[in-house]
């Protein structure tokens, strides 16, 4: 990935890749309350329009999140090869209740990341959830890091550091 300014092409494949249809990439990834309809997407995908420098971003964005995660799972050791796959946005609320509709997607996009590169993965449903795995972590935010940069946030509001 050249990290520049993205191509109706790539914008198009990095969409598939999140598993999100238009609306919803125009809805939660575009986002703000449909600040940018579900045609607009369309038009950026097709050319029509130029894609916004926000869009870029955020695309950009999702994907160094997706690298880290993947990274963190393969680096760690404890990962059980059995990984929850949750196949609606209200599954992934359950246990991820401040997760929103593009960290589920995110996460479906791991998660197929993960089964497609190791042979011994298995995608389920109906499992428990390892609340120690690092794919659970990641998403809930839980990780050493994620609590430090939390405590640190906390900090500067009380501070009121912006």
């Amino acid at each position: 990935m050249s990290w520049s300014k993205l191509t109706a092409p790539e914008l198009q494949a990095m969409r598939g890749l999140f598993f999100a249809s238009t609306t919803e990439a125009a809805e939660c990834i575009a986002g703000l309350g449909g600040k940018h309809p579900a045609r607009s997407w369309q038009r950026w995908e097709s050319g029509q329009h130029a894609i916004p420098d926000d869009i870029d971003t955020e695309i950009y964005a999702l994907c160094s999140q997706r690298t880290e995660c993947i990274d963190g799972i393969f680096d760690a050791e404890q990962e059980s090869q059995k990984i929850k796959w949750y196949p609606t946005f209200e599954d992934f609320a359950v246990d991820f209740p401040t997760g929103n509709k593009v960290w589920w997607r995110l996460h479906q996009s791991v998660c197929a990341a993960i089964f497609s590169e190791n042979s011994d993965a298995e995608l389920l449903t109906d499992i428990e959830t390892d609340k120690e795995s690092y794919i659970y972590k990641f998403f809930a935010r839980t990780r050493e890091e994620d609590l430090e940069w939390a405590r640190q946030e906390a900090k500067a509001k009380e501070l009121g550091i912006d």
